[in-house]
């Protein structure tokens, strides 16, 4: 009997209660039920009996009739009629459950795993019992599938085709005998030309560069280790990802340098999405007093250095708009902060159109007393304060007066 066709066997044929193992595992309680119907199961078993004919030479008619069809029709017709039940009872009361026990910390067979949620129902026997019978219906399949295994493996067919595969190894080993001496000479030319293509192969993988796989000849990959193979493949992904990053860093800096020169092209505009009007107003030097309410959010290329080269651009034309200032009655604190480092503080003739629209706000404000204007006239001098202006005497006295209305009220 060989060891090695019987645990093919028993792979293929319990394929199904694998998938339901796993997909109970994995919570998917109706999923795992259906994985184990009479259809899939019937299958599975069909296919390891494939397997056995084709790995030992045997015909698969001859394997066929060492199946206990008896045995085995029987026990399909059990778990057919326990997996429907199952079946009903999962999608009647346990559509949306998550109260199943948790995974074990070994995986387990499917029965153990069907028996392990039925005793999360323990109380409920209307859903524990269907699970178990499919559980008890399952284990007696796995013990079908065993015994059938042994038959199949032992029967006079697999035998006999071990024997003449055996018996025409055993005329090649003797024939491979009789050639060695005229082999040995070529045998020492193959070994230079797969220690040479090893060898390549190996240099190019000691580079850093994961991409270096790309000089690999494909007829050194023919000579190549399961471990030069290995790391071949896995260099390829990482490779991509380092590709697709430069790519994005290379858009993100053409991105920048537009910006910077005052014109933005249309991949530019995709790349920088719901910020694009904003950036396209700061390359040409127009931005409004909405776009002084950014909070920083939302910035392309915010996980490049580049990020910052656009808020610089958006500082710069902010910083030198006297137009801007004369009617910015907002300033949000990440624009400010922008605009308070060296090298970025308002031109002397921006600050010069803040101070003039502050300074009239206040002294309006003043002098009318109206309460809406004092607010106003008291945001504006607000941003003259988080800009780092000095105050200057209007936005002082109306500081002043603003505090000191509350006390006249009382």
């Amino acid at each position: 009997m060989s060891p090695a066709l019987q645990a093919a066997f028993l792979e293929t044929a319990g394929a199904p209660l694998r998938t339901c193992a796993e997909r109970i595992r994995a919570r998917r309680l109706r999923d795992a039920v259906e994985a184990v119907s009479h259809e899939k199961l019937d299958k599975a078993l069909h296919d390891a009996l494939e397997l056995v004919a084709m790995r030992s030479g045997a015909r698969l008619a001859a394997l066929e009739q060492a199946v206990p069809r008896e045995q085995i029709a029987a026990c399909l017709a059990r778990v057919e009629a326990a997996q429907r039940e199952a079946a009903a009872v999962i999608v009647r009361y346990l559509a949306s459950t998550v109260t199943l026990a948790p995974p074990a910390p070994s995986p387990r067979t499917a029965p153990e795993e069907l028996r392990a949620v039925a005793a999360s129902f323990a109380l409920d026997r209307h859903i524990a019992v269907p699970l178990e019978t499919l559980a008890d219906d399952l284990a007696t399949w796995q013990s079908a599938l065993d015994s059938t295994a042994v038959r199949v493996v032992r029967h006079r067919a697999v035998t006999a085709a071990l024997l003449r595969r055996w018996a025409t190894r055993a005329a090649i080993v003797l024939a491979a005998g009789a050639l060695a001496a005229s082999a040995a000479a070529a045998f020492a030319w193959y070994r230079l030309v797969v220690g040479s293509s090893r060898a390549r192969i190996d240099a190019a993988l000691a580079s850093p560069d994961p991409c270096s796989w790309e000089t690999i000849a494909q007829g050194d990959l023919a000579h190549a280790t399961a471990r030069q193979l290995a790391e071949y493949e896995q260099r390829k992904p990482t490779c991509e990802q380092q590709r697709a990053r430069q790519a994005h860093e290379s858009s993100c800096a053409t991105l920048a340098e537009h910006v910077e020169s005052g014109a933005i092209s249309e991949a530019d505009q995709a790349l920088a999405g719901t910020f694009a009007p904003l950036l396209r107003r700061a390359a040409l030097r127009a931005l409004t007093v909405e776009d002084l309410r950014t909070d920083g959010n939302g910035m392309p290329c915010a996980d490049t250095a580049y990020a910052g080269r656009l808020w610089d651009a958006y500082a710069r034309a902010a910083s030198s708009d006297a137009a801007l200032w004369s009617s910015a009655e907002h300033v949000s604190p990440h624009a400010a902060a922008l605009l308070r480092r060296p090298g970025f503080q308002l031109t002397a003739e921006a600050a010069d159109a803040q101070r003039q629209f502050s300074d009239g706000l206040a002294r309006r404000a003043i002098k009318t007393g109206n309460p809406q204007e004092l607010e106003r006239a008291g945001k504006v001098c607000k941003v003259r304060s988080a800009l780092g202006i000095e105050a200057g005497r209007a936005c002082a006295a109306l500081e002043r007066v603003t505090r000191a209305a509350p006390n006249e009220k009382r």
